[in-house]
């Protein structure tokens, strides 16, 4: 019994050292990304589904319908670290009522050269939210809204399950953000850039609760042993 406790506990030791140097290790590599799945009312109006353009809406009053584009770029960052992953381009159009879409997904697909040579692709559910032209200038402005929750697509580093998450910031002029809403002024365009973290996921690695599990059992075994 004791043999298999030391080999246990050794094999818990072991798992947290390979999860803390995978969680610091660098990465690079290239982003892309493009518009799946647009939802709305029946009479919406929308194209580029499939493509890194979607628009939205038919435009009013002589203007463009709104649209946004989304633009990948070489990454280099570290596990654990938010870095740049892309920018995205949001134009706010004046547009009829009821052909406006309320969300559309971005997929984000990440060609890792470092730690590993694979294709990853996460994807986010971003409302967009219309809002009335009234009130002051910032009152008017249209959101693009990031969910708060980590993707449902993991990938395997050393036996830890990751997945990304992702932020907006640093926005140009004719835009405002926090940290999960991207909101552009009425008529005009503003471009944030989009950051991802590797981070650790939400469902733990297949086997690491059972490793934990055995452990704490073969603890208390021990325990009532040594009380006998």
């Amino acid at each position: 019994m004791k043999k298999q406790l030391i080999q246990a506990v050794f094999a818990v030791i072991a798992y947290c050292g390979i999860s803390l140097s995978a969680y610091a290790a660098p990465i690079d590599g290239t982003s892309s990304c493009v518009f799946q799945n647009a939802q709305g009312p029946t009479t919406m109006v929308n194209s580029g589904v499939g493509s890194d353009t979607f628009t939205w809406g038919t435009g009013g009053n002589g203007t463009e319908p709104s649209s946004l584009v989304c633009e990948g770029q070489s990454i280099a960052g570290t596990i654990g670290s938010f870095f740049d992953i892309g920018e995205i381009t949001y134009f706010n159009g004046t547009i009829v009522s009821g052909t406006g879409a309320d969300s559309v997904d971005l997929s984000i697909t990440i060609d890792f050269t470092n730690p590993f040579g694979a294709n990853e692709m996460f994807t986010y559910l971003l409302s967009l939210i219309n809002t009335p032209n009234t009130g002051s200038a910032q009152a008017q402005a249209d959101i693009v809204q990031f969910p708060i929750v980590l993707p449902t697509e993991t990938f395997n580093i050393a036996g830890i399950l990751y997945t990304l998450a992702l932020e907006v910031g640093n926005v140009t002029t004719g835009g405002f953000s926090t940290q999960n809403t991207f909101s552009v002024l009425e008529g005009q365009s503003a471009t944030a850039n989009l950051r991802g973290k590797i981070t650790i996921a939400d469902v733990p690695a297949p086997g690491t609760l059972a490793l934990l599990g055995l452990s704490l059992a073969g603890l208390s075994l021990a325990r009532r042993s040594t009380k006998k």
